[in-house]
């Protein structure tokens, strides 16, 4: 059986343990069961301000009902 491909964009929101929010728009296309894609950093509050615009680029696996995740990205202080 073949592995299944798909294409998705999705804006996710988080909270870091400070209480500072973000946006990021996530990109993909590529098989379910592990790929990679590319986010961009659309909204930032506190230090994620200024990641506002960048790209990083991810891989992700998923394996029973958990996932692995591996982030890049060049961010400079």
């Amino acid at each position: 059986m073949g592995m299944k491909r798909f294409a998705c964009s999705v804006e996710y929101n988080g909270k870091d343990y400070q209480g500072n929010t973000y946006t990021a728009k996530y990109h993909r296309t590529s098989d379910m069961d592990s790929g990679t894609g590319f986010y961009i950093y659309i909204d930032g509050k506190g230090p994620w301000k200024k990641r506002i615009g960048k790209r990083c680029n991810y891989a992700i696996t998923y394996v029973d009902n958990a996932y692995f995740t591996t982030d890049k990205c060049k961010i400079e202080n």
